[in-house]
């Protein structure tokens, strides 16, 4: 299933191989692509007010909506957040299919209690785009700039002895850009995501680190991605 379209025209332009590039990627533009994998549309919800009035069935539902959450968790666990959805590569679409199936039982078992009248469901929609796609392939180079400016941002001017959800959140947000894409573009963003985790980690050991950090993997790879970005038609 093609869900972002049929568009096949595509620069085969090379990347420029300027000094500053050369040592991060030979590869061409027509070799950036979304890699092999399927967005996530999540499905999951509880619906029904809570019973007030009884506490077994509340205790129940407590249940019932921390089960929920914990279906919401592995979604997130598997896959990176990008403007069109949850996405996991092909080698993680099993193990994430695998928890949310146990999952899925168990919300079905709780809605065939007799007397509940809330729903819990479990489910989770895997579609198949286009990796070839100009307006996903675009996209995703113009996503991913935005997501490391954001990381970079964030370790330069968050309080590192108090800010520390936003130093979690950072590196969740993050850590797994790359596996949107696949081969030397892979490779270019894990080094400057490895780069900005490492920071993090300095940080968090020595506060005063914090002014001195320097970011030469990750401005690389904006380079790179905001050329092909460019250049994709």
């Amino acid at each position: 299933m093609e869900y972002f379209g049929t568009g096949d025209a595509y620069t085969r332009t090379m990347l420029s191989h300027s000094q500053e590039r050369a040592h991060m990627s030979d590869a061409p533009v027509e070799e950036f692509n979304v890699a092999s994998g399927f967005f996530v549309l999540n499905e999951t919800s509880l619906r029904g007010d809570p019973p007030r009035h009884d506490r077994d069935m509340l205790e129940l539902y407590k249940a019932a909506d921390a089960l929920r959450k914990r279906a919401f968790y592995t979604l997130v666990k598997h896959c990176v957040s990008t403007p069109f959805g949850y996405f996991v590569h092909d080698a993680g679409r099993k193990a994430l299919e695998e928890e949310i199936a146990e999952y899925h039982e168990e919300a079905e078992a709780y809605n065939h209690l007799p007397g509940v009248e809330f729903r819990c469901y479990v489910n989770m929609i895997f579609i198949k785009p286009d990796g070839r796609d100009p307006v996903l392939r675009k996209r995703v180079a113009e996503f991913i700039v935005e997501r490391l400016d954001a990381m970079r941002e964030r370790l330069l001017t968050m309080d590192p002895k108090q800010d520390k959800k936003a130093l979690i959140y950072t590196q969740d947000q993050t850590k797994r850009l790359d596996i949107c894409l696949e081969g030397t573009y892979a490779k270019i963003v894990r080094r400057a995501i490895d780069e900005g985790l490492s920071h993090a980690h300095e940080v968090k050991k020595d506060p005063s680190l914090q002014q001195s950090l320097t970011f030469p993997a990750l401005e690389a790879a904006k380079n790179v991605l905001l050329t092909v970005a460019e250049l994709i038609e």
